[in-house]
C-alpha cells in the first residue's frame, strides 16, 4: 500500500492513505479470481474502478494501475533472478 501511495503522489494524484486500504484489498481480491494469467487485466480495471470512485480521472486512474503492474512484474522479475544466479552459485559450489 506505501508503494501504491507514493506513485499515486509522484503522479499528482489526491489520494489519501487511507483511500488505499480499500482499493489495494479490492483490486487484490479481484486478482485471486482464475479468469485470467495472474490476475493481470482483472487487478488493473479494479484497480482503475477504485481509484475512479475517489475521483480520479480514468486516464490517470489506468496510467497508475499500469505502473503498479510494472512494479510488481519488475520486482518478481528481480527476484528471480537471485533465485536463478543463487542456485547456480550453489550447484558450482556443491552446495545443492
Amino acid at each position: 500500500m506505501i508503494s501504491h501511495y507514493f506513485v499515486s503522489l509522484s503522479l499528482g494524484l489526491d489520494l489519501k492513505f487511507y483511500m488505499f486500504i480499500f482499493a489495494v484489498p479490492f483490486a487484490s481480491l479481484a486478482a485471486s479470481i482464475p479468469i485470467s494469467i495472474g490476475g493481470i487485466g482483472i487487478r488493473e480495471n479494479a484497480m482503475v474502478f477504485a481509484v475512479m470512485s475517489f475521483g480520479v480521472v480514468e486516464s490517470q486512474a489506468t496510467l497508475f494501475s499500469f505502473i503498479i503492474l510494472f512494479i510488481i512484474l519488475f520486482n518478481g522479475l528481480l527476484g528471480g533472478i537471485v533465485y536463478l544466479f543463487k542456485n547456480i552459485f550453489y550447484r558450482s559450489r556443491g552446495i545443492i
